[in-house]
């Protein structure tokens, strides 16, 4: 996951077997997911850097290998990034 710095997000998190938790510790607030429920986390990143994103909640025997990471970028580089990404997706789109 990519995100701008110091602008507002909003993650749609979904749970399709057990409850799990998003959590990136230096944002604080944890995120519980439970099944057949559609949760939202609302964000503002104030540091750039890279994060690891953790299940905060114990899920079962793969719990200790959730994790991700999000990258909080400047604005400059998210477009870009952005721009990069819908390219991309443009050309799987026309080459079907």
């Amino acid at each position: 996951m990519v995100l701008p710095v110091n602008k507002p997000a909003l993650i749609t998190l979904r749970a399709t077997d057990v409850i799990h938790s998003f959590w990136v510790v230096e944002w604080g607030p944890k995120q519980d997911l439970v099944p057949g429920m559609t949760t939202r986390l609302h964000i503002t990143p104030t540091e750039v850097g890279e994060f690891k994103v953790r299940c905060a909640e114990l899920c079962g025997l793969s719990h200790w290998s959730m994790l991700a990471t999000v990258r909080v970028v400047p604005e400059d580089e998210y477009i870009a990034w952005m721009n990069q990404k819908l390219a991309e997706q443009n050309l799987q789109t026309a080459s079907r």
